[in-house]
């Protein structure tokens, strides 16, 4: 009986010491993405910086409109937007704002004892390694293989005020676009587009780790991409993570011929 007592104890402290040891690391990380945008925002706003946006402009847009891609500066202009900035087909205005937003997310994470309850996975550079980061978490916490984990995927029916705290396992995620269909919340489920709607913001989804999943029935894996651009660029794919969602009344097949996809951006 003491054994058991003793073993149980142990666990429990293993348990509280691997949580502080997750908790530091997430928190490391997130000063580390914040300087990242932070040392580009603070060249943004040198005379260099200035001179950088203002020649970019110029290459892109020779008007004096806003410019039509910040996503790559090569050749003549190997400065830090090449180095730092991330795959984008923003405008300028948008780019700026954008960037602005990705600071205050990881600036806020950093400063204080917990990561968001929401987390908006478009502001990560690389939101693969962030989702592969909680599979690991996920494993290491009940014990099995990553292997064996995939996503389970729960699209929310509520407002995301009603989303105070932070699911038991996996990440809550927002900020998603939904092109080439349309969401019935009612339903939870994909339906035609309303006329002359491109894209639609869809609710927040529930990243659950989920051991041996089941593949079910009128289901559509549909592709989630980076930015709109779904070929890729710069040597770099756009494709991030298979989101499972509800075919409603429509097949699979439908979906894949619509082309419906989810964005983590726009390119307004």
């Amino acid at each position: 009986m003491a054994k058991k007592k003793w073993d149980s104890q142990r666990d429990a402290e293993s348990r509280q010491e691997y949580k502080e040891i997750r908790h530091k690391v997430k928190r490391e990380v997130a000063k580390a993405k914040e300087k990242v945008y932070v040392e580009l925002y603070e060249r943004l706003d040198t005379k260099e910086g200035e001179k950088d946006l203002y020649r970019l402009a110029r290459q892109r847009d020779g008007a004096g409109k806003d410019v039509q891609q910040v996503r790559v500066i090569k050749d003549k202009d190997e400065n830090v937007l090449t180095s730092k900035a991330y795959p984008s087909l923003k405008p300028l205005g948008s780019w700026t704002r954008d960037l602005v937003h990705r600071v205050e997310q990881f600036s806020k994470w950093a400063e204080t004892t917990h990561p968001p309850v929401l987390f908006w996975l478009s502001g990560f550079t690389f939101p693969t390694g962030f989702l592969t980061a909680v599979l690991q978490a996920s494993a290491r916490q009940n014990n099995i293989s990553v292997d064996t984990l995939s996503w389970e995927f729960i699209v929310s029916t509520v407002d995301d005020n009603n989303l105070l705290y932070p699911p038991k396992d996996g990440v809550f995620v927002k900020g998603l676009y939904l092109e080439g269909a349309g969401w019935d919340k009612k339903n939870s489920c994909l339906v035609e587009a309303e006329p002359m709607q491109l894209v639609c913001p869809m609710p927040t989804i529930h990243f659950r780790p989920v051991e041996k999943k089941k593949s079910g029935k009128g289901i559509y894996s549909c592709p989630c991409y980076y930015f709109p651009n779904r070929a890729g660029a710069a040597g770099r794919a756009s494709f991030v993570v298979g989101v499972d969602l509800k075919a409603g009344a429509m097949t699979a097949d439908h979906w894949i011929k619509r082309g419906t996809a989810l964005l983590m951006s726009l390119d307004t």
